[in-house]
């Protein structure tokens, strides 16, 4: 018995009562695959893909789970795959190639059924089993309407002629189809790579996953009735005349506080130099921008972007913050210098092995949006997908401009193979990209990357650094910069994790009774807490009062505020570059004093491993500081250079390389999931309801439109499932970012502490009282809950 094929749906009901055919959208994703009528088998085997993606949905036992009659939801992309390469077999017999021909769609017929296979998961390898392997058996398919499935190939397939009793035949063999075809799989990549000129070239180029995007994209496009969002070029370049007026205005106000006009007068210069290079080269395809911290490297680069999009070379904006914690920060500097939407993805609770279909998640998952700012864990995702949801982002990058904002943070190991397959992305994709740094790492000899920023006349030193010696616990930091609030008014600590500045910053507090202003700045905070931080440490900077602002990396990047005195706990030599950006940014004084330190927790324990997890990196930042005990801006860039000469004799950073041929060989677990940072602990945003009184005003009319009850019942819409299913594409992307205002990253041990347990995406905090006015989640004592996630 089974369910004619015409009766299957897809998904239960809209909210306007009516059904969603399974055949419309089997039909919907083959169109988003691929062209029936075209003259190419490829074409014709991406729209049979798109055909049968979902066939396993055809199953009685999958259609009563659909309408609510059973609990479990059976296997359906195992089913779908089978039948998919069943058919593609009848195909390829029907058109007779031969030699390479015949493999090279051997390959992709392989590729295809792992793709259909992997829909909903993890991306699968190339094995002698075929993916379906151990989910199915074949009675199974005694479930489903297959004459009335072949009935729909041969409908848009002609070519298509088979009966029931082919598909018998075929299963009994399927094992030895599949080694047969795996194997000339095998041996058409072996050759297209051996015949190449660059064997990493060309494995990157079939590393760039543009099939599995499109399945993935069609079908959630589809499913999510998510739709294309992007720049048009008169979008843009209205956004460019925004920008402009930005400037202006942001120069009359830095001017009003006490940056002087030599200054202003540099950095207006070296933007339009940066942009008129930018219009001389602008159908190249990759950039750098390397400025001194403090000389508008972001903005200029904004600009660049812009430019483009207006200029219609590329339709899209994707800006990659260093740190989730400057996340929110970046994408307000840039939704205020554009004024336009930015819509802000990081990890939004989505663990590896999970899979989430939610309409609201994947409207987010898709880059759908003319600006996005991510970080650069999640833009990894979208070139070394994990899962092939992941790939969506791969359709967003097409004819898109990349800002990647200090990459010099990336992982110095996992650094060529970036680089190889970002060559590759936008090779494929028409996407451009622009690094935009003070200390950029080598690049590969054969990225042709045009620098665009010009050359800055020697001006006065803004400060100097001293590295001290021996251990320092927190209570000598502590007392260090008390002292120096004392001498100099203004002290930035920058220490490298959470807990170790909320040891130095609890001191401080405890021991430091005149007057000044104390502040503790760092990612255990909301981003609208972060913001509202920020605007009071400027204010009190600028009234001339003493400040000390203690805080992790989150003070190195984005965060436009000078002091007089630093400090800085030894990180790898790239961010103490970054940290001196905070040290008399603007020129507006003396020459401001630099103190980089090694920090012992509790007189004992090293932490900066935790953070920068390349040993090879530590180390050679630890030979540049024995030979460079003293220097002053101008000896800056001598000292990273000895830093990445001593890092690449070391290691060239190429060991990496061997996996992008593995993975171009079938082996994609080699190359899935490589982190930018060696590897990093996943966390959870946990919903904390605090910050209301903090909205600007347009963020209140967005809370307002969403939750005229105010922020209390903002989580209570996110619960109900149903009132989320009704917003349209864009109102759904608004509730997002809105909802992101008011969440933490925390780790998955302190979320199961913290937060509540009804399975939603993002938990809600327990306790609205363990969130403080003064630090966020840092202050937690260990008695509450461990801080060993920070």
């Amino acid at each position: 018995m089974v369910i004619p094929l015409s009766k299957c749906i897809a998904r239960p009901g809209s909210l306007d009562g009516s059904p969603n055919p399974l055949v419309d959208h089997l039909l919907a994703v083959a169109r988003g695959m691929g062209d029936p009528s075209s003259n190419l088998e490829e074409e014709k085997l991406n729209f049979l893909a798109g055909l049968l993606h979902d066939a396993g949905k055809a199953r009685i036992s999958w259609q009563k789970f659909i309408k609510g009659e059973e609990k479990e939801s059976p296997w359906h992309s195992p089913l779908g795959s089978a039948l998919f390469f069943f058919s593609s077999r009848v195909l390829m017999e029907k058109w007779q190639k031969e030699g390479e021909a015949r493999q090279r769609l051997q390959w992709i017929s392989c590729s295809l059924a792992i793709d259909i296979a992997s829909h909903h998961g993890a991306l699968k390898d190339l094995t002698e089993n075929p993916p379906w392997f151990g989910n199915i058996a074949k009675d199974t398919f005694e479930e489903i309407d297959l004459d009335g499935l072949m009935v729909l190939v041969k409908q848009y397939l002609p070519e298509f002629c088979c009966e029931r009793s082919d598909f018998d035949s075929y299963w009994s063999n399927y094992q030895k189809t599949w080694e047969i075809w795996k194997n000339n799989a095998s041996r058409y990549l072996r050759a297209r790579i051996g015949r190449s000129n660059s064997k990493y070239d060309e494995a990157c180029k079939i590393n760039v996953r543009t099939n599995t995007s499109r399945l993935i994209s069609a079908d959630r496009f589809d499913a999510a009735k998510i739709r294309e969002n992007h720049f048009e070029t008169s979008l843009a370049e209205e956004a460019l005349d925004y920008f402009s007026r930005y400037c202006d205005l942001r120069a009359r106000e830095v001017a009003k506080h006490g940056v002087p006009s030599h200054m202003v007068e540099t950095r207006q210069n070296i933007q339009e130099g940066v942009y008129s290079s930018w219009l001389s080269n602008c159908d190249r395809k990759f950039f750098s921008n390397i400025l001194p911290t403090g000389y508008g490297k972001t903005l200029s680069a904004l600009r660049v972007a812009l430019g483009s999009c207006a200029k219609g070379k590329t339709s899209r904006i994707v800006y990659v913050a260093p740190y989730l914690s400057i996340l929110s920060q970046a994408s307000k500097e840039i939704s205020m210098a554009t004024g336009m939407e930015v819509m802000s993805h990081h990890h939004l609770s989505i663990l590896q092995e999970q899979e989430i279909d939610d309409a609201w998640y994947l409207a987010m998952e898709s880059w759908q949006s003319p600006v996005v700012a991510t970080t650069y864990n999640q833009f990894f995702r979208a070139i070394f997908p994990y899962k092939a949801q992941q790939s969506l982002r791969l359709k967003a990058l097409r004819n898109c401009f990349v800002i990647i904002d200090e990459p010099q943070i990336i992982d110095w190991g996992v650094w060529q193979t970036f680089l190889y397959q970002l060559s590759a992305v936008a090779a494929e994709l028409n996407t451009k990209v622009l690094f935009t740094t003070a200390t950029m790492p080598p690049l590969n000899s054969h990225l042709d990357v045009i620098p665009l920023a010009p050359r800055i006349e020697p001006g006065p030193n803004r400060y100097k650094v001293t590295v001290l010696q021996g251990g320092h616990s927190e209570d000598i930091v502590a007392q260090m910069a008390m002292e120096k609030l004392r001498q100099k008014g203004s002290v930035a600590v920058i220490m490298n994790t959470i807990k170790d500045a909320a040891l130095v910053y609890k001191i401080v507090k405890s021991k430091y009774n005149e007057d000044g202003s104390i502040f503790f700045l760092s990612g255990a905070m909301t981003s609208v807490h972060k913001a509202e931080r920020i605007k009071e440490i400027r204010e009190t900077l600028t009234g001339n009062k003493k400040v000390m602002v203690i805080s992790t990396q989150l003070l190195e990047a984005g965060v436009d505020l000078s002091f007089k005195c630093v400090f800085r706990a030894i990180p790898i030599t790239p961010s103490i570059i970054q940290a001196f950006g905070r040290a008399n940014r603007h020129a507006e004084g003396d020459m401001a004093e630099v103190y980089v330190f090694p920090f012992l927790r509790e007189g004992e324990q090293e932490t900066r491993q935790w953070v920068y997890r390349n040993r090879i990196s530590r180390e050679e930042t630890d030979r540049c500081l024995s030979s460079h005990t003293s220097w002053k801006e101008d000896e800056s860039e001598g000292i990273v250079l000895d830093y990445y000469k001593g890092l690449i004799t070391r290691n060239p950073s190429t060991g990496g390389l061997e996996k992008i041929v593995r993975a171009a060989m079938g082996e994609w677990s080699a190359l899935s999931g490589i982190e930018p940072f060696g590897g990093d602990n996943y966390k959870i945003d946990v919903f904390v309801p605090f910050g209301e009184d903090l909205l600007d005003e347009k963020a209140l009319q967005i809370l307002s439109h969403f939750s005229p009850k105010g922020l209390a019942y903002l989580y209570d819409l996110y619960l109900n499932r149903s009132w989320m299913a009704s917003l349209d594409f864009l109102e759904r992307k608004r509730f997002i970012s809105l909802l992101g205002f008011f969440t933490v990253p925390v780790s998955l041990e302190l979320a199961s502490e913290m937060a509540d347990s009804s399975g939603a995406i993002i938990p809600r905090i327990t306790k609205s009282d363990l969130y403080s006015r003064e630090a966020g989640l840092a202050l937690l004592e260990p008695g509450d809950f461990s801080l060993c996630c920070f």
